[in-house]
């Protein structure tokens, strides 16, 4: 996507449609481990050249505080502002994997994992 958008915008056919595509593609390359962490951050800060340039194109404040690319470190929780605490750490990949969930034995070293952070069952399982 990042290159998609490269090519339009040497064209002179970049919008601000493409560059989102292509923060989402970016975004979804960091999720999924495509990239590392120090090509993320660069790539992450052109976008964020090419954000600044339509928010002053479009000639508004407004516009440029709606259009801002921001670098947060987040939780790698799936749908985590969706789902139970619980629910998420079971259904991501890498706490998952990390305690083989889908065997009963992993489904005890999660519950171990919630209660050695304090977190009762209970309170684990709210949204």
């Amino acid at each position: 996507s990042l290159l998609v958008f490269d090519l339009a915008w040497k064209m002179s056919k970049d919008s601000p449609d493409l560059l989102w595509y292509a923060i989402v593609g970016l975004a979804d390359h960091n999720v999924h481990g495509c990239i590392d962490s120090e090509k993320y951050v660069t790539d992450t800060v052109r976008l964020q050249d090419h954000v600044l340039r339509f928010a002053k194109s479009e000639n508004g404040i407004g516009a440029l505080n709606a259009r801002k690319v921001t670098l947060e470190n987040d939780l790698r929780l799936t749908l985590y502002r969706h789902w139970s605490l619980y629910d998420s750490l079971y259904n991501s990949e890498y706490t998952a994997c990390k305690f083989r969930v889908w065997t009963v034995k992993g489904q005890k070293k999660l519950q171990e994992f919630l209660a050695d952070l304090g977190i009762p069952l209970s309170r684990s399982e709210e949204r």
